[in-house]
């Protein structure tokens, strides 16, 4: 007759032979848990989200965690609609780390982002190929323009040398772009490294007045004065 009763050296032993199947049971598991709930999750749309692209060989966006539900209160303020502020990174800072910058060039031709923390470079390329807003033109410039005038770099899209004007293009001189080097609240953070940053607001964005608002929100939020430029 088969000895059918359950006895702790058996547990030992079966779950020593089987223990691999448990791991990978449960990895798959978590694993379909996961994705379960990222497509689940609900996200806002495009013109009641701000998502803010901090582009640099690193950066740790849940340290903005905190932070994030006083922001969304202040630009809820303006924009009763706004439901969602999302700090995103990509590491690249030059063309030298390829997958980072397919990554990037991705990015910034989908349109997927409002706001762009990035390095002096990748900024001016995107104004010269038409891809940042003219802030003069956001509610609320004034008011930003006159607490902070000094951080607001005004230029025009600048030509290579023998580049030819684009007709479409407009070549005249706008607030493309502000100097966040100053914003050292959110290094004390440990969450990005502002010096020698810049933010400007995508030209595919659906709430660009949203974002502006947000964006000045961060400058009366993480400012240093004293900071040097």
């Amino acid at each position: 007759m088969p000895n059918t009763k359950i006895t702790l050296q058996k547990w030992k032993d079966h779950y020593s032979y089987a223990k691999k199947v448990y791991i990978i049971g449960a990895l798959i598991a978590a694993g379909v848990a996961s994705l379960i709930f990222s497509v689940t999750r609900y996200v806002a749309p495009d013109e009641r989200a701000v998502i803010i692209q901090m582009v640099d060989t690193y950066a740790d966006t849940t340290k903005m965690d905190a932070d994030i539900p006083a922001m969304l209160a202040a630009g809820q303020e303006y924009d009763a609609s706004l439901e969602e502020i999302t700090f995103l990174t990509i590491a690249y800072t030059g063309d030298d780390n390829y997958e980072g910058s397919q990554v990037y060039t991705v990015q910034v031709y989908a349109g997927d982002n409002d706001i762009y923390f990035q390095n002096d470079v990748l900024t001016q390329r995107m104004v010269n190929e038409g891809y940042a807003v003219p802030l003069e033109f956001m509610e609320g410039f004034d008011a930003f323009n006159e607490k902070y005038s000094e951080y607001v770099v005004w230029q025009g899209i600048q030509l290579e040398e023998g580049e030819e004007p684009d007709p479409d293009m407009d070549y005249d001189e706008h607030a493309y772009f502000v100097d966040i080097s100053s914003l050292l609240g959110i290094n004390k953070l440990g969450a990005y490294d502002v010096r020698g940053k810049y933010a400007l607001i995508a030209i595919s964005s659906e709430n660009a007045n949203t974002s502006f608002m947000v964006l000045s929100d961060m400058f009366d939020r993480y400012i240093d004065p004293e900071a040097a430029k």
